[in-house]
């Protein structure tokens, strides 16, 4: 019994910012997005967060988005998502825990920012997230929002262990980096799934050429022009286009997907465009998950790693299976497609098990979308058949 990582073989570039990695921030404007606690104990309760962690626990509940935005200040901010640098080997229980629910601090090195956040009344801060393969760059999508509850400038003497091994992480590189963390307000805080935020960020940051621009330049073009944090100005366009984004995305039904990487992380990609463009958000290691979690060594997956995954599923409204010829052979998909089905059995979680037919594996050219147009003609119907077994 392996993990996802070791049991489908370390690929290459995984832990190469230009490959499979989330969308590089590049330079100074780089940080790291920190998850509180979400995973569940086997009666389905939630668990107790770490120790360390427990001052800044705070009840569940999500920001209003109509509410007076007047003594708020908003951020716009390109970051990593949720990755955690280098391996975890021995840390992957206590990392798992960490990588699903909310956010609870964000680390970052530009001072000025630390001395905006200080500024009096309440500050959030807007995650703008991408990811990319060596086949596929998908679009940049909104990943949090986090509001401030106050602004760490010394690191070097943390009391909470959590955030000081954040800290240490990021200090791998250069011992004397500056880092400050942004501590949140759990309770006004949190995730969202897969989307594409381009059609909205485009007019704003790019007005003269946005529309001229291939997928991938716009992607990029998108991705310079945020190096830096920049500060949303109070009554602006893009930041209520912004508002009105999360808030349609916080009402949105959630689909999990699960498949192998190995065999199927190309066709998942374009799947989860398409579900975004058909009003879902996904729920997908590739996004919804920390790098360093999914990539962990361990010799089975650990009891909290099955609580993110049974966290998650029972969050979402369906679940697809991307069947293809290993995937009854991997203890993870196993695992994914054995609590999509309790949760079928439990609360008629829709689940949809692709490629649509009995006892059926999806061919390797449709999964890996060397045959795109059978790639994209499944898509649709998959699409079609969450739509009606969710509407049933």
């Amino acid at each position: 019994m392996r993990t996802k990582a070791t049991e489908e073989g370390r690929r290459p570039g995984r832990h190469r910012p230009d490959r499979s990695t989330r969308a590089e921030t590049g330079g100074k404007g780089s940080g790291d997005l920190i998850a509180t606690a979400g995973a569940t104990d086997p009666t389905g309760e939630p668990s107790e967060p770490p120790k360390s962690r427990r001052a800044m626990a705070a009840p569940s509940g999500r920001w209003n988005p109509d509410h007076s935005l007047g003594a708020e200040t908003h951020h716009l901010v390109y970051v990593k998502r949720r990755v955690a640098h280098g391996p975890m080997s021995a840390d992957v229980e206590r990392w798992a825990l960490d990588a699903l629910n909310r956010p609870v601090a964000h680390l970052f090195g530009h001072a000025f920012l630390a001395d905006r956040l200080e500024a009096p009344g309440r500050h959030m801060l807007w995650f703008v997230g991408g990811l990319r393969d060596s086949r596929t760059i998908l679009p940049l999508g909104l990943d949090a929002r986090l509001t401030v509850r106050h602004v760490i400038r010394s690191t070097d003497h943390l009391e909470d262990g959590y955030l000081s091994a954040c800290v240490q992480r990021r200090r791998l590189k250069d011992q004397n980096v500056a880092v400050f963390a942004a501590v949140a307000d759990p309770a006004c805080s949190e995730y969202f799934g897969f989307n594409n935020l381009e059609p909205i960020l485009a007019p704003a940051l790019l007005p003269a050429k946005g529309l001229d621009l291939t997928p991938a330049a716009l992607t990029a073009a998108l991705g310079m022009r945020l190096q830096s944090p920049r500060r949303l100005p109070d009554g602006s366009d893009l930041l209520s286009r912004l508002i009105d984004h999360a808030a349609m995305l916080s009402r949105r039904q959630q689909i999990f997907i699960s498949y192998r990487w190995r065999e199927a992380t190309p066709f998942v990609a374009r799947l989860a465009r398409r579900l975004d463009g058909a009003g879902y958000t996904c729920w997908w290691d590739r996004w919804s998950m920390s790098r360093a979690v999914a990539e962990g060594q361990a010799a089975s997956p650990p009891p909290a790693l099955r609580g993110v995954l049974e966290h998650a599923i029972a969050r979402c409204a369906g679940g697809i299976a991307v069947r293809t010829h290993g995937y009854d052979h991997s203890d993870w998909t196993g695992l994914e497609h054995d609590c999509m089905l309790d949760a079928h059995r439990s609360r008629s979680m829709a689940v949809v098990d692709l490629p649509l037919a009995a006892d059926g594996v999806l061919p390797m050219p449709v999964a890996q979308c060397r045959d795109l147009a059978a790639a994209d003609a499944l898509i649709e119907r998959t699409v079609d058949e969450v739509r009606t077994r969710l509407a049933a």
